[in-house]
């Protein structure tokens, strides 16, 4: 699994093997590197295959890389009033800002509107009488982005954007075009395909009806990161391509914004942990590491039934007869008391030894927030980030999360160096 990492590439002389190495001598184990390079060269490489589109960058997928995302990129998505003040706090232009979310609260709109923000989601009718109360209210005209819904929680009725379009002249809002994401990780893009079939069929639907030209489509393709086969980067490429080429009649006729998160930022992530403890139990071999699937997440893992792109970044210590010894299967497990901290079941490794260091590739996109970060009131890790121009800058400590959990401070205090 070395080859799929690619920490052995070199970059003007010097490997990410011995960038990540530094790293876990640094700031410990577990711990979280983004190569803000790789995400910028990605969202370029999307950019390109799409060709004239705008790139909408989603910022829940990692928000620790907002100040790297190229100037080109025209929307950054939020959807929380937390993600919105992360944007602020890194003087993203409010025009560039483009609110969603199920769930918005007056005061917290009023004070994106405060900031500038004028584009907003709305997914359902609740949401429009309050976009609509505080547009009145603060004497503005918002841009709006009707969702159209699929068989979820997210979104609208097709008749209830009709209903909305058929009335607009009642509404002191301006509804400048359609959102729509449905599913993410897709594979076959023919599903692309029937999807923007659907957004045709509406748009037309609405033009005839109601005269009224959709000026804005945001889309969300939703391209699958290939988390688990052996050689992502060419799976990867070809899917974008294939896409692009399905995109490329639909971009002709709209104004077309590309929403990505995942696609641009998962292959960006290393996460670092370490081999703490090896045992045998019902003839099963058990690797339990410093970290675990509360800060490591797979879209597509079941039950540790995949393998994961892993590998030994550094090992504890060298043996004479490496190369003789074979190869066995691990099951790597993480530090908590559950059943559910199985990162894998059958990983090959040879010689593996307590304090080895184990290498996650692809892990840029969702892990360092998604995971049950205060579960069993372990620390959370580290994050750092590194490019060629700046070298390594860590944008988070080691914290602890007994403050969290109804406690106080230990002697280390909150943060470790």
């Amino acid at each position: 699994r070395g080859g799929y990492v690619g920490i052995d590439s070199e970059i003007q002389g010097v490997t990410m093997k011995q960038i990540l190495s530094m790293v876990s001598g640094t700031y410990g184990t577990p711990v979280y590197v983004f190569d803000t390079d790789s995400f910028q060269s990605r969202i370029k490489t999307v950019a390109e295959a799409f060709g004239s589109v705008g790139i909408c960058y989603c910022v829940k997928a990692n928000p620790f890389l907002i100040a790297y995302v190229p100037e080109f990129v025209s929307r950054f998505e939020v959807c929380s009033y937390g993600e919105f003040c992360l944007c602020r706090n890194y003087e993203i232009e409010a025009e560039k800002i483009f609110y969603t979310g199920v769930y918005k609260e007056e005061e917290e709109i009023k004070d994106a509107i405060l900031y500038g923000v004028r584009c907003f989601s709305c997914e359902s009718l609740t949401q429009l009488e309050l976009l609509e109360h505080v547009a009145r209210d603060m004497k503005v005209e918002l841009n709006i982005l009707l969702r159209l819904g699929t068989n979820n929680q997210f979104g609208m009725d097709e008749a209830d954007i009709k209903t909305i379009i058929g009335e607009a002249d009642k509404y002191n809002l301006h509804f400048a075009g359609i959102h729509f994401f449905d599913k993410s990780q897709k594979r076959d893009v023919s599903k692309i395909g029937e999807e923007l079939l659907k957004l045709e069929s509406l748009c037309r639907e609405i033009k005839e009806k109601f005269g009224y030209a959709v000026e804005q489509i945001e889309y969300g393709p939703g391209l699958d990161a290939d988390y688990f086969s052996e050689w992502p980067a060419e799976a990867e490429k070809k899917l974008l391509k294939e896409a692009a080429y399905v995109l490329r009649e639909f971009v002709q006729n709209y104004h077309v914004t590309i929403e990505m998160g995942r696609f641009f930022s998962a292959c960006c992530g290393y996460y670092l942990t370490k081999v703490v403890d090896l045992k045998c139990c019902g003839g099963l071999r058990y690797a339990i590491v410093d970290g675990g699937s509360h800060q490591l997440h797979y879209d597509g893992q079941m039950m540790g039934m995949k393998v994961p792109p892993v590998c030994i970044l550094q090992r504890r210590k060298e043996t004479d007869n490496m190369g003789k010894n074979e190869f066995q299967e691990w099951a790597i497990c993480g530090s908590l008391c559950t059943h559910n901290d199985l990162i894998s079941r059958r990983v090959p490794f040879q010689n593996l030894q307590i304090g080895d260091i184990l290498c996650f590739a692809y892990i840029g996109a969702y892990s360092v927030t998604e995971g049950m970060t205060t579960f069993l009131t372990r620390d959370i890790p580290p994050v750092v980030l590194y490019s060629q121009k700046t070298g390594l800058i860590c944008m988070r400590k080691r914290m602890e999360t007994v403050m969290l959990n109804g406690g106080c401070m230990t002697e280390r205090g909150i943060y470790r160096e």
